[in-house]
């Protein structure tokens, strides 16, 4: 019997993802785990994997469809097998219902960006939007991303090189004398931000707006604040580095420890559902805020507690790679109650971050800096380093904060014991 593909959720906010490219066409042979198609949802592309195998017999939605999660898109099994009524008759509006005013908003965006030239023109988001801004016709870049899919860097060079081309233009203008009156060369050169002009934010940029607002408002923060000795830390470091062989950093310890405090502290790994209720949640995973192409994107790291350090290592360059460019995939968005936002390396001593509204708590980390520190009588210098927890007070009292922090201190500090 042919396999039902559904679409699957993209996390609690997220309800309805437009289709941005199917990666199989109908006839092909699809395997379980296989890229099957790629949806946009509020923060990022995201690539959706087969978990049927056989051969994709019908293809309910095509690109551009925006489709509620939850909804029938596809049927996967052997070649000749019968489908369902939807498929045969058509009906995809029964099968799927779209959001409609998402949908119109979608229809307005893919309206602004213009016409595709003849063979469609694969390209990001924010490729097209970049473009779109700069003037640029997106059909004439050269894409260096699969499948020769135009990236924010293939626009960026672009505008680069016309800017390039213009300075050329105004220095040999600058030759030539002026009449009075005239404005110099290269004064408002199309391109150069005017001081003063109002933008439109972009749709992602717009989405993470509204849910940081909603986050601010609607839950109830509290902040903790703890100072940590990382000189255990740095020496089991500087040992991995060596030992592995991969660029470890303290960002991976302090997952690693993350992990380990969610396991100790249940109370911090837990959810506050929509009606009201609390959701323990028995993976240990710990998100990771990414600085991605126009927001803040987080990846989930799965149980990093239970990685080795080169394992974890690798994974979360993995990661990291695919929120940096919007390719996010199924696994990258798995529920978690903690992510960690870390600062430090751009010399940000303390800071209060805000809480992901599908989450419950977020781990704002300073910088680590050599300090005096007294130790049984005797004045020392120690890698410290800050750290503040925001909290859901509806999930986590304070004393469940503090016990969490405490024994990510322990684990921050006993590291190699």
């Amino acid at each position: 019997m042919a396999e039902e593909i559904t679409m699957p959720p993209m996390g609690q906010t997220t309800k309805n993802l437009k289709i941005l490219a199917w990666h199989k066409s109908e006839g092909d042979r699809v395997e379980q785990g296989d890229i099957l198609l790629e949806v946009e949802t509020d923060k990022a592309a995201v690539e959706v994997e087969s978990y049927a195998a056989g051969t994709l017999l019908k293809v309910l939605h095509p690109e551009g469809d925006v489709v509620e999660v939850g909804s029938l898109i596809a049927y996967v099994g052997e070649p000749g097998e019968e489908v369902g009524a939807e498929a045969a008759g058509g009906d995809r509006g029964s099968a799927a219902p779209v959001h409609e005013e998402f949908s119109r908003a979608a229809a307005a965006a893919d309206a602004q960006a213009g016409p595709a030239p003849a063979g469609k023109v694969l390209a990001s988001p924010v490729a097209r939007k970049l473009a779109r801004d700069h003037g640029l016709d997106i059909g004439s870049l050269q894409g260096t991303g699969p499948g020769g899919r135009v990236k924010k860097q293939d626009v960026l060079d672009a505008v680069e090189t016309a800017r390039a081309a213009g300075a050329v233009q105004a220095r040999e203008a600058e030759a030539v004398p002026r009449a009075a009156g005239v404005p110099a060369a290269g004064a408002g050169l199309e391109g150069v931000p005017a001081q003063g002009r109002i933008e439109e934010p972009s749709k992602i940029r717009r989405a993470v707006a509204e849910r940081l607002q909603h986050s601010f408002r609607n839950i109830p923060h509290i902040y903790l604040t703890a100072r940590f000795d990382m000189s255990a830390a740095s020496r089991t470091l500087r040992a991995s580095r060596e030992s592995f062989g991969v660029r470890l950093t303290y960002t991976h310890l302090i997952l690693q420890a993350a992990g380990r405090a969610l396991r100790r502290e249940p109370a911090v790994n837990r959810l506050w559902l929509e009606d009201g209720r609390i959701k323990l949640l028995g993976s240990s995973s710990v998100g990771l805020a990414v600085a991605g192409e126009e927001s803040l994107i987080v990846a989930a790291i799965p149980e990093p507690d239970r990685m080795s350090l080169g394992a974890l290592a690798e994974y979360t360059a993995g990661a990291v790679k695919r929120a940096r460019t919007g390719r996010l995939i199924g696994e990258d968005l798995r529920q978690c109650a903690l992510t960690v936002s870390n600062l430090g390396m751009y010399g940000v001593e303390q800071f209060a971050a805000i809480i992901d509204p599908q989450q419950t708590a977020i781990l704002a980390v300073g910088r680590i800096a050599e300090e005096p520190v007294v130790r049984d009588g005797g004045l020392f210098s120690r890698p410290m380093m800050s750290v503040t927890l925001s909290a859901d007070h509806r999930v986590v009292d304070g004393v469940e904060a503090a016990r969490f922090l405490a024994a990510l201190g322990r684990s921050l500090e006993g590291i190699g014991e």
